[in-house]
């Protein structure tokens, strides 16, 4: 929305300034008057504060360029270059993972550039909150420019589908202690909580303790089951029963289409949090993960894995991707010839990445590696600590 303000002119005059694209703080606005009006003395006059097609400065495209490439020493010192407002939004239109990547590799750079102005950035673009400033950002403005950022995100925000996350379900209590590590770690990337269920638009909709979803059938599945040994999807859905079933029986990609066309994940979103504690499908939810888990001890032993820390690694990959005999096959020759279990987490890791596709690859990497060496940063947050929180990890099966 445009913005207006009041200005006292000492003068009968009427000024117009257009800010340069260039200059430093003033790129994002044009200042126009838009009326004059006779009041004695002085003379009032209306502005209007317009905002204009922004332009890219040729050192934000190189640093675009430089993350490309993981070229991490060309990044930093152009990100270093930008003044706070392209640095705010050039960082908020790297994916989380393209985010986390930047900062794990900051270190070699630490004397080279102004590294706890960027975190500041950093930190705004990913919490939404202006932290303590450093450094002269309040007296040089920057921190103005931070809360205009923060204020202009709010405003266009998108509203999304992703709300629970709370623990609906007892945990399983027939798991080893190997195999409830697994899945606590597992829930927790999940739905940011241990054995949460959270629902969400992913996937068309997602929902429950490992995000069974529509896109790879897993969501089908489980309704299916549930309305075929107890009959009471009614209970739920009530009207919208017969559009579910309909929903359920399509193809997975038609299913998610219809799904995100017609936003069902906010029209059923409450229902689905009700359905997720309900005693059958709990028991169904703890059913599921079982075999999922049996399947994937399995594969460790196959793969010659000995540790908790590998079995983790594998049904985060089952649970998140798939784990087929064809992948298996790959992880197999993958570590062949490695011999430390690191070696072998961190290669499959690796795999497991470039199988995922584009879209997915950083993501999964970021994930996975943080299960193969027990820190790091996911999803925009860089104190993960694994080891601490589950020091069983490097334990054997």
């Amino acid at each position: 929305m445009p913005y207006s303000r009041s200005l006292l002119l000492d003068r009968c005059e009427l000024f117009y300034f257009r800010a340069n694209k260039t200059m430093s703080r003033t790129t994002q606005w044009l200042f126009e008057p838009v009326s004059v009006r006779y009041r004695d003395q002085p003379l009032e006059a209306e502005w209007k504060l317009l905002e204009f097609e922004y332009t890219p400065s040729s050192v934000r495209r190189a640093f675009e360029s430089a993350v490309r490439v993981s070229d991490w020493r060309s990044a930093y010192l152009n990100l270093n270059g930008l003044n706070m407002y392209e640095m705010l939004r050039v960082l908020d239109g790297l994916a989380p993972q393209t985010l986390d990547a930047l900062w794990t590799n900051r270190t070699p750079f630490l004397s080279m550039v102004n590294i706890p102005r960027i975190d500041y950035a950093r930190k705004v673009v990913i919490t939404r909150v202006l932290p303590p400033p450093v450094g002269d950002l309040q007296r040089t403005g920057q921190v103005r420019d931070a809360a205009n950022f923060i204020a202009e995100r709010s405003r266009k925000r998108k509203r999304s589908c992703n709300v629970g996350g709370q623990v609906a379900c007892l945990p399983p209590t027939k798991l080893s202690e190997a195999e409830l590590i697994a899945l606590r770690i597992t829930t927790r990337f999940e739905n940011n909580r241990e054995f949460g269920c959270r629902v969400s638009e992913v996937d068309g909709i997602s929902m429950g303790m490992i995000q069974w979803n529509l896109a790879a059938g897993t969501l089908q599945a489980m309704l299916t089951k549930f309305e075929r040994q107890t009959g009471r999807l009614r209970e739920f859905f009530g009207a919208d029963t017969e559009k579910l079933k309909n929903l359920i029986a399509l193809p997975p990609r038609d299913a998610v289409r219809q799904a995100s066309a017609e936003k069902l994940c906010f029209r059923w979103s409450s229902t689905l949090l009700r359905l997720c504690s309900d005693p059958d499908y709990c028991r169904l939810q703890i059913e599921d993960v079982s075999g999922r888990i049996t399947t994937c001890v399995a594969i460790t032993r196959r793969l010659g894995l000995r540790t908790i820390r590998g079995l983790s690694m594998i049904f985060d990959v089952h649970t998140g991707d798939g784990l087929g005999r064809k992948k298996e096959q790959a992880f197999m020759a993958r570590i062949r010839g490695l011999s430390s279990e690191q070696e072998k987490l961190i290669a499959i890791a690796n795999e497991a990445a470039n199988r995922a596709g584009n879209k997915l690859k950083e993501e999964r990497q970021h994930r996975r590696m943080l299960i193969a060496v027990g820190t790091g940063c996911y999803r925009g947050q860089c104190d993960w600590n694994l080891d601490r929180d589950y020091p069983n990890l490097d334990r054997p099966l």
